[in-house]
């Protein structure tokens, strides 16, 4: 007789990973996009009116003209959208069940990448505040596919300091194909520790939160970003009360009923906003 196997491991110890979950992505976008913290929930865009008048090319003595600006007096305003969710656990799997892993340390960590997620998902496709919904109509074009024709379109819209493009992955892959057939080779750079590939010295950037329809019909946008550059900008806010558990993101405890269960609240507020129009364009392609 020997040893068994089933009989030793018995006494061994077991090497386990933390908690995974296959819904997390680079979320590139969140990197990318400047954000702007906002105070009293709310964001206001002040724009000008009307334009400069200047006398240029004039002779001396001419009478020079006159100029001054008003401010919009019903500016465009933003509040925050709130994306919430809220943890249980039992007081005695805490107590019991920590080690060699935080458990409720394990929670808060993927929630929070939950949240991330969502974030992202929203600055695209929000109804309210993403970016297919605020693109103005005469900053969209419809293309074939994306290709380096169609693409270049897009750069002709944002033209002024373009940052990135942000596209579907498998837009990405029918765009490298169209470059193939063409003979075109795509320029790369590394950002963040990752490479990237580039069209005319912009990085394109992937996101899956990027719809795609049955139909292959998808957006390919391309964004100046940054209040600075009047382009677009993520909003944010942080919650007063609670502890920071991510960048934007809070847990607050919420008590302990009579079950022994705990409770935390956890907190994000977003939204994002297009300063000016000519800040985002849209290709409309099929893939």
């Amino acid at each position: 007789m020997a040893l068994l196997r089933d009989s030793a491991r018995q006494l061994s110890n077991t090497t386990k990973t933390n908690a995974q979950w296959s819904g997390i992505t680079p979320r590139w976008l969140l990197n990318f996009l400047p954000t702007s913290q906002v105070e009293a929930g709310t964001f206001r865009v002040n724009a000008v009116k009307q334009c400069a008048e200047l006398l240029c090319e004039h002779e001396t003595g001419d009478k020079l003209t006159e100029t001054f600006f008003n401010i919009d007096d019903k500016p465009r305003e933003y509040k925050l959208s709130t994306i919430q969710t809220v943890i249980k656990a039992h007081t005695q799997t805490i107590d019991l069940y920590n080690s060699p892993y935080d458990q409720l340390g394990e929670q808060f960590r993927i929630v929070a990448e939950a949240i991330q997620e969502e974030t992202e998902a929203r600055y695209i496709a929000s109804k309210d505040f993403g970016l297919s919904a605020q693109c103005s109509d005469d900053m969209r074009v419809t293309g074939s596919s994306p290709n380096p024709d169609t693409m270049d379109d897009l750069l002709g819209m944002i033209w002024k300091q373009p940052a990135f493009f942000i596209m579907h992955p498998r837009a990405m892959v029918r765009f490298g194909q169209e470059c193939t057939a063409r003979g075109v080779c795509i320029g790369t750079v590394e950002m963040f520790g990752s490479p990237f590939f580039t069209w005319r010295g912009v990085p394109i950037v992937p996101s899956d939160k990027i719809n795609v329809g049955n139909d292959g019909s998808t957006e390919v946008m391309l964004l100046r970003v940054g209040e600075d550059r009047q382009g677009v900008v993520g909003l944010s806010g942080t919650a007063k009360t609670g502890r920071e558990i991510a960048p934007g993101i809070t847990a607050k405890f919420n008590g302990t009923d009579e079950q022994g269960l705990q409770r935390f609240l956890l907190t994000r507020y977003v939204s994002l906003d297009v300063l000016v129009p000519d800040a985002l364009g849209i290709l409309k392609v099929k893939i």
